[in-house]
């Protein structure tokens, strides 16, 4: 998942639109309002946050919300996604390592975290 869903998303499970540590309250409007700034109030994407906010459990929001970032193009924007990032670092700190937010872009990754392993395993099909 790119940089700008996963702050969003995960701002919006962890609560941080009804209650929060404020510095990372501020982060999360920051970047809404970026994102309505540059894209539009009216916009799609906009929208589809205001919706995952009412239902931040629904996994078919996530997904409209996940598709509406993509075909915005904000998950090209240096400037979002320095606030995104921003955002998860936030979130990350605050805590208390039982969970972290991770994100991944492309074919064949593995991540892991603190004690944890992960690997990849790439087969070719024989032709």
């Amino acid at each position: 998942m790119d940089p700008v869903t996963t702050a969003l998303i995960a701002a919006i499970v962890a609560g941080v639109t009804r209650v929060g540590e404020k510095s990372i309250v501020d982060s999360y409007n920051v970047l809404k309002n970026l994102i309505a700034k540059k894209i539009g109030s009216g916009s799609d994407l906009y929208k589809a946050i205001k919706m995952i906010e009412s239902k931040p459990d629904s996994t078919g929001r996530k997904e409209m919300l996940k598709e509406e970032v993509k075909l915005s193009g904000v998950d090209c924007d240096p400037e979002l996604l320095a606030m995104a990032q921003n955002l998860i670092d936030k979130l990350n700190d605050q805590q208390d390592n039982s969970t972290i937010t991770q994100q991944a872009t492309g074919n064949n990754i593995a991540q892991a975290s603190h004690s944890s392993t992960a690997s990849v395993n790439v087969n070719k099909l024989k032709s």
